[in-house]
């Protein structure tokens, strides 16, 4: 161009500063509310199972959340859900589960899970590395009961007592 002695004049010498580049994807889910909703899943070809857990046939219903979400430049994922209640077709009841978790550079870290069933209380605290399958969990219940299981097992329908429960796997 003739017109570029007149810009390269008028340039200054010293260097540009360069301004620290802002992330390149960070995004924040401060909030997500839910009451009172309903999720359904089917997969139409599949047999249903009356009175069963069925992956192939889920109705949720009466489900509440209350959850946050972070996912950071690096990928790393936190999730925290401070409330999640829900009633499945089959007889499964979710009074309550709250869990903060992190998965970052294929390490799962799980803080804490706390799972609230009819007559059940469960914790649970894990973290662990998801490509090479090592983790480290830690489960604990003061009130467990077998009776709230029966929409994966029939037979426990009839267990009425309840048991405290620890267990500690790596």
């Amino acid at each position: 161009l003739k017109e570029s002695y007149l810009i390269d004049a008028f340039a200054s010498d010293e260097p540009k500063e360069k301004k620290p580049q802002a992330d390149p994807f960070a995004m924040t889910i401060k909030s997500v509310v839910l009451k009172n909703g309903r999720v359904t899943y089917d997969v139409r070809s599949a047999e249903e199972t009356p009175d069963l857990f069925n992956a192939s046939h889920i109705d949720c219903s009466n489900l509440c959340l209350d959850a946050s979400f972070a996912l950071s430049p690096k990928g790393a994922i936190e999730v925290e859900v401070e409330a999640l209640s829900l009633s499945e077709k089959s007889g499964l009841r979710v009074e309550n589960l709250e869990l903060e978790a992190t998965l970052e550079n294929d390490k799962l870290s799980l803080p804490s899970l706390a799972l609230s069933l009819p007559k059940s209380q469960l914790a649970l605290k894990g973290e662990g590395a998801l490509d090479d399958l090592t983790y480290d969990v830690t489960l604990s219940s003061d009130s467990f009961s077998l009776a709230d299981l029966r929409c994966f097992v029939p037979m426990f329908a009839c267990m009425k007592d309840s048991t405290a429960l620890s267990l500690h796997a790596s």
